[in-house]
């Protein structure tokens, strides 16, 4: 009960929004017993996003009740939402083989964006490149793969020892890696004890884990139930977007303990949400929901930098960058600096600043 209590978690922290409750190995109880584990099951869940949610009896053993999930689980399916295919492509790596006359395989959930079959890629955050030289989906090979997808992906010129789970693979100059993030942090009501300013962790985000220090900025202990925004400055590489969500364990023993939100995925060295960048002493307003374009509002990003944060394709990006500029001159009264007028934003050489703050579009 330990571990479905952490998966459940796991799921809330993640923010996943509905799912099914498969009630397993029936055959081993009685029906009285059956019920009485079915009423513990919605006290247990009331206040999750499975509250409500169908839960199924199940035996992989006699077979009792898995055509019911499975049909359960199609209908719920085709209820979500489709992931955005606009994105940065990236597929985080869970398996890393080889296949005799292929060569090296990756496999894993695509998690935002397509790729397609003579694409070139990268391997995060080493930096090594490939080609696509074949994709499976579910065991169908195919010419491209979406967002949401199990995809496998055939990688010539690369060793299986020069891939690792928790490795994410990406098109060149898309993504940065860091050492560095600005977070929102929720320390679960039910954590073991409080969190203390710069306490070890391991940081979980895609299928990475990266041991790493959490830095409190506005206290030196993190209570159970509470939430703060803290910089994490991890002992290896990442790659992450803005809005992304993580998971934290304790170091030891390792049990989950909290997680939240990506705020700035390279974040400048002294600066944190909540804390000015500038030399003043007025302190900048966090940023409570990050959009994917999010940055601190005290210091001008340029696009290039910006589209990294983002997530979004450049062709994506760049209409919207000057839509949404000529929407502000048209609203407000704005700052600017640079040789041009609208295009400057789109071409990283000037920044906004409306009511002392500095803001890209």
């Amino acid at each position: 009960m330990l571990q479905t209590r952490e998966h459940l978690h796991i799921c809330e922290l993640l923010q996943v929004k509905r799912g099914v409750v498969a009630l397993t190995k029936i055959d081993l109880v009685e029906p009285d017993w059956l019920e009485m584990v079915r009423t513990d099951l919605q006290g247990f869940l009331a206040g999750t996003f499975l509250e409500g949610a169908p839960v199924v009896a199940v035996s992989s053993v006699t077979g009792q009740g898995l055509s019911q999930l499975r049909t359960i689980l199609r209908e719920t399916a085709e209820t979500i939402e489709p992931r955005c295919d606009s994105g940065i492509f990236r597929l985080p790596i869970d398996r890393v083989f080889t296949i005799k006359g292929f060569g090296t395989v990756v496999t894993g959930t695509l998690w935002s964006g397509t790729v397609r079959v003579g694409g070139e890629v990268v391997i995060l955050p080493v930096g090594r490149r490939s080609r696509v030289r074949r994709l499976q989906v579910h065991g169908h090979t195919v010419e491209q793969a979406w967002a949401g997808q199990r995809t496998a992906v055939n990688l010539p010129g690369l060793e299986v020892d020069q891939l690792n789970r928790g490795d994410l693979l990406a098109f060149p100059d898309t993504l940065q890696p860091t050492l560095t993030l600005d977070v929102s942090l929720a320390l679960l009501k039910d954590a073991p004890r409080a969190l203390r300013n710069r306490t070890r962790v391991r940081f979980h985000l895609g299928t990475g884990e990266i041991l790493a220090r959490v830095v409190l900025l506005d206290r030196e202990e993190l209570n159970p139930g509470e939430e703060a925004y803290a910089h994490l400055r991890l002992e290896g590489m990442t790659v992450a977007l803005a809005g992304d969500r993580y998971v934290i364990r304790s170091y030891s023993p390792a049990q989950t303990i909290g997680g939240g939100s990506i705020l700035d995925p390279n974040p400048r060295s002294g600066a944190g949400p909540g804390r000015c960048c500038s030399n003043t002493s007025r302190s900048c307003r966090p940023v409570h929901r990050p959009s994917r374009s999010s940055a601190c509002c005290c210091r001008p990003v340029r696009y290039r930098s910006c589209r990294m944060r983002s997530g979004y394709r450049p062709a994506w990006m760049r209409p919207r960058c000057s839509e949404s500029l000529d929407n502000l001159l048209r609203a407000v009264r704005l700052w600017r600096w640079g040789p041009k007028a609208n295009s400057d934003i789109c071409t990283g050489k000037a920044m906004i600043v409306w009511r002392q703050r500095s803001y890209l579009v």
